[in-house]
This record gives C-alpha cells, structure tokens and sequence, in this order.
C-alpha cells in the first residue's frame, strides 16, 4: 500500500472469535524476518528508494467489524 511517498507492507490477521487469541500475537520474530526480506525483494525489483515501513492489521469478528492497525518495527 502507498500513501504519498511511503510504501507500506501489511500483514492482515483475521480471527473469528476472541477465544483465537488477538491477530498481532501470531507477529513474532520470524514472522517479521520473512517482511522484511520480502519488502527489501520487491524494494529492489522495483528501484524503490523512497521509504518503505511494515505494518500489521488485526480483524476480527464475524462481519469484521474490529480493526486496529499498527506500525512495526
């Protein structure tokens, strides 16, 4: 997603019911490795100099009607 001159990566989580746990817990350590390789992969497939930033979206409920969003580290 761009918006002006930053490109963000997101990662949606989705959870049905909250007995699922929240979305951001299923963000760990390896999770953000694999965004982070792939953000700089399509940095440099597409010459992109500009900034970039990860960031994480939470859903959850039947009609989805909860959701946060956060930056990453």
């Amino acid at each position: 997603m761009q918006k002006t001159d930053i490109m963000y990566f997101v990662e949606v989580k989705y959870r049905r019911q909250a007995s699922q746990g929240d979305g951001f817990e299923y963000i760990g350590p390896q999770k953000l490795h694999r965004m982070n390789f792939a953000a700089n992969v399509w940095c440099q497939n597409f010459n992109w100099n500009g900034d970039c930033r990860l960031m994480a979206a939470a859903v959850s409920g039947e009609a989805c009607q909860e959701i946060q969003l956060i930056e990453l580290d």
